[in-house]
């Protein structure tokens, strides 16, 4: 099915490639400190829904896994797809006295960075970078992760996952 531009999926899957990198972000923030963020060590796996500044909508399923490295860093590897298409984003945070800041891009040479703050079941970062400007809210629940982005990220508008770490 075409939508006059493309594909009704290509500007979907564009979008998807930048809204990762920002999901991806909130799971990566799990420094190797004992607290907060020891939750969000996991291999997440879930389901959600992406929708397009033009209305357009998708169904997409990510898998998430979230590593510590040395000292108050973490890393993250991030896969969503959906029938046509597979997405990579890769995230590195680390924390910095209050803040959470680090960068992330995906698997189209997109880069950014990211700036927030952490609670104890949430995480709410600013992301930054050509063409993305949004805010991404991760809230904690037992073994399951809520993130919900909202702003512009590329043709996205809005991106919901519901992650389980299977436990």
């Amino acid at each position: 099915m075409r939508d006059g531009r493309g594909r009704v999926g290509d500007h979907i899957r564009r979008g998807l490639s930048m809204a990762g990198g920002a999901m991806l972000a909130c799971a990566a923030v799990t420094p190797s400190i004992a607290g907060v963020f020891d939750p969000f060590v996991a291999a997440w796996h879930g389901s959600g829904t992406v929708q397009a500044f033009d209305g357009q909508t998708a169904a997409v399923r990510c898998k998430v896994d979230v590593t510590t490295e040395v000292g108050e860093r973490a890393s993250q590897e991030l896969r969503c797809a959906s029938t046509g298409y597979v997405i990579v984003v890769n995230a590195s945070m680390r924390l910095e006295e209050d803040a959470v800041v680090g960068s992330w891009s995906n698997d189209r040479g997109k880069s950014g960075g990211l700036k927030g703050t952490v609670s104890a079941d949430s995480v709410d970062v600013m992301l930054v970078g050509e063409d993305v400007d949004a805010r991404m809210l991760s809230v904690l629940d037992a073994c399951k992760l809520t993130v919900t982005i909202e702003g512009k990220l590329g043709k996205i508008s809005h991106l919901q996952v519901d992650l389980d770490k299977g436990c």
